[in-house]
């Protein structure tokens, strides 16, 4: 016989709920709840007093609308409504903790969830897979013979001191630490990475089934999570639920990362002392992992991994997850549905833990998903789309159906105000319409170097033996008459002596002249006088010119000053490099989807690492992609931009080509100084644009597609 809704009233089935099922009363602070365990399955389940109360009323003789009549005699206010007690009652028989005398699942004529559809893609769904291997449980109990002893107090303690010091050897090594991240990237470094990550993670759940084990509980299952067909193992620990004190719970959440932590800490102590660099990257490869990856993932709480658990002890907020989604499926279903249900019975400031948790665990999945669909479709080519077209549908396609069928159909015991959704649906959409019309408030940035448009050099302006050199090497700033090379010309120099000699003859004769008054040989002395006095002025002229100075504002570029001394000159040879302060220009490298964004005239902000924010106009953006860049911009030097090493220059220096095409943005900067703008310096560039969020946001999608398909083709 099919049943149907249409036909079928709920309330008059039978439910039994399974007599091998025990309830066991639990107290965290001054809440109570049922912890309820299933011995076939090894399940474990939080469920509060008044779903206690309507499970006992169960017993398969009397009907789903008398054991709620039965709950709202005991419990009064609290019992919860007809259509909570049919949501509780679908879920017992969902996870065969219940029988009924009637399908209150579906209709007769839907398939059953192992083959629905829907139920299909989540269950199979191609970027998440789990594999399950049944109970080790003998396993972790001999390994809880063997390392066990990690988990007492004393080896703790000693545990947190070697992390102590493992964070004082990082912040004294901090510059070492932060160029050795460049070698991550290295494509040799893949499968050690990925075979690291593998032994740590297996290292990481199996202290979790130590600890378990170590404070009484047992292991029920491990089995392995495949996310993008990356194996990553775990254990079921649920057992650990059953513990009466709440921070053995939380330690038992908290084992892996202990575990990890420790690795962490003697993997920096070798990666400190060792002098082989193959080790160094070795051992490095396990601190980023146990430490930075670990905690960034494995201890955030808004996904149910460690911290979540270690959240829920703590705060003594068991079922956190489910009291927050359905606060927020309650509020959805008010303002949507115009449906009321029973509120959250959650007081003082864990309301506002549950309040807050909610919404940031749901946008936290959405980012998750998104981020899991987008590394499918990028790193499996062609089969990526499928994968992530069919990780889409059972992540998203799923809810938006039973939505849509909730609109439309209802369901047996409620019915949407569909006024108010439509209603509401209009008021979303004109909002999100209003917002993507607001300007972009966000700003781009781009890598930046410092550069002079057209530096020049300094030569010496007639030859002479180089005997000091004002300057060091580098690039020095200097300011207009500086010094900065002093030659020294033997030519001259005797010449200016023979002349100074001369003139002295000659300045006496005149004075012998004036004396004895004679107007003849007084006249002529002082025509000898006055070209003596021409011929050393140019002496002294020319010997001043054996002293380099800057002729404006600026940067020299001085390199070997030392072997420069000593060396003889020629006006056909260049000493140095010099350039003013007024060709100073800031060089910005910016990718092809943000190259129609910039115009030429427009102000920027540049903030140059070590000098004080200023300003720039821009100059000139060059049609062109770039096939080299400064080598300080590069990833292999530390820099920003991801590079291959190409041909050599004329120089015979490397040159480093982008990976991705990018494009030189001249900036000139207008600041009130100069000081420390050298050349070679790096920075930031921050540009504007003039989109609206809706432009930016549809230009950054047809950019992609036009990128896929380009990779495609």
């Amino acid at each position: 016989m099919s049943d149907n809704y249409s036909v079928i009233d709920v309330s008059s089935s039978k439910l039994c709920v399974r007599s091998d099922v025990s309830f066991s009363l639990r107290r965290r602070n001054e809440q109570c709840f049922y912890l309820l365990e299933d011995p076939v399955t090894g399940r474990y389940f939080q469920i509060g007093i008044p779903e206690y109360v309507f499970l006992s009323q169960c017993n398969g003789k009397q009907t789903i609308a008398q054991a709620i009549s039965r709950t709202a005699t005991i419990l009064g206010h609290d019992a919860f409504s007809e259509s909570e007690a049919f949501a509780v009652s679908k879920w017992l028989v969902d996870f065969d903790l219940a029988t009924t005398d009637r399908r209150m699942d579906r209709p007769a004529h839907a398939k059953s969830p192992s083959t629905e559809p829907a139920s299909w893609l989540n269950r199979f769904n191609p970027v998440t897979l789990r594999v399950t291997f049944g109970s080790l449980d003998r396993f972790f109990e001999q390994a809880n013979r063997i390392v066990g002893w990690l988990f007492h107090p004393a080896a703790v303690a000693v545990c947190f001191l070697i992390v102590i010091l493992a964070g004082m050897i990082v912040l004294t090594n901090w510059d070492r630490l932060v160029r050795q991240t460049t070698s991550i990237a290295a494509v040799d470094n893949y499968l050690w990475l990925f075979v690291t990550w593998i032994a740590v993670k297996l290292i990481h759940e199996t202290a979790h089934g130590v600890a378990c084990k170590r404070m009484g509980g047992r292991v029920k299952q491990v089995g392995v999570l495949f996310i993008l067909f990356v194996p990553l193992p775990f254990v079921d620990v649920t057992s650990s639920w059953k513990f009466d004190s709440r921070w053995q719970r939380a330690f038992t959440a908290a084992a892996g990362i202990h575990v990890e932590l420790i690795l962490a800490s003697i993997a920096t102590c070798v990666w400190h002392w060792s002098d082989s660099p193959l080790l160094e990257q070795r051992m490095f490869n396990v601190m980023l992992l146990c430490s930075v990856v670990t905690i960034a993932f494995n201890l955030n709480p808004l996904m149910r991994f460690d911290g979540y658990h270690i959240l829920t002890d703590v705060l003594a907020l068991p079922n956190l997850a489910t009291l927050a989604q359905t606060r927020l499926r309650n509020v959805g279903r008010r303002i949507f549905f115009g449906l009321n249900s029973r509120p959250i019975s959650v007081a003082g400031w864990r309301s506002w833990v549950v309040g807050l948790y909610g919404p940031l665990a749901f946008l936290w999945r959405i980012f998750v998903a998104c981020g899991l669909i987008w590394a499918a479709e990028q790193l499996f080519f062609g089969a990526g789309a499928i994968l992530a077209v069919l990780a889409a549908l059972a992540w998203f396609g799923t809810p938006l159906l039973r939505l849509l069928r909730f609109v439309c159909f209802g369901s047996p015991l409620e019915q949407p105000n569909r006024w108010q959704f439509a209603a509401t649906v209009f008021c979303v959409v004109g909002m999100t319409w209003g917002v993507a019309c607001l300007p972009n408030p966000l700003e781009f940035s781009a890598p930046a170097v410092v550069t002079f448009a057209s530096p020049d050099s300094l030569n010496a302006n007639m030859a002479g033996t180089v005997v000091r050199v004002w300057v060091p090497d580098g690039i020095t700033p200097v300011k207009q008459g500086a010094p900065i090379v002093q030659l020294e010309n033997a030519e001259v120099e005797h010449r200016i002596q023979v002349l100074e000699a001369e003139l002295k003859v000659a300045e006496a004769k005149q004075r012998i002249a004036f004396r004895e008054m004679s107007p003849v040989d007084l006249r002529i002395q002082r025509r000898i006088v006055s070209a003596y006095q021409r011929e050393l002025q140019e002496a002294l002229r020319d010997r001043d010119e054996l002293r380099i100075v800057a002729p404006a504002d600026g940067n020299v570029f001085m390199s070997d000053a030392n072997e420069l001394e000593g060396q003889f000159a020629t006006p056909a040879r260049p000493l140095c490099g010099f350039g003013a302060q007024q060709s100073l220009r800031i060089h910005a490298y910016v990718t092809q989807d943000r190259r129609q964004e910039i115009q030429c005239g427009k102000v920027v902000t540049i903030r140059c690492h070590g000098q004080p924010t200023i300003v720039g106009k821009i100059e000139n953006i060059v049609p062109t992609a770039v096939h080299s860049i400064p080598s300080s911009l590069s990833a292999i030097n530390g820099g920003p931009i991801a590079v291959q090493v190409g041909s050599t220059d004329e120089s015979g220096d490397a040159t480093y080509q982008p990976i991705d095409k990018l494009f030189l943005v001249s900036i000139v900067p207008t600041p009130t100084t100069f000081d420390g703008w050298i050349p070679g310096r790096t920075g930031t560039v921050f540009l504007d644009t003039t989109n609206t969020i809706g432009q930016t946001v549809w230009h950054t999608a047809t950019q992609w597609v036009e990128n896929r398909r380009g990779h495609a083709g």
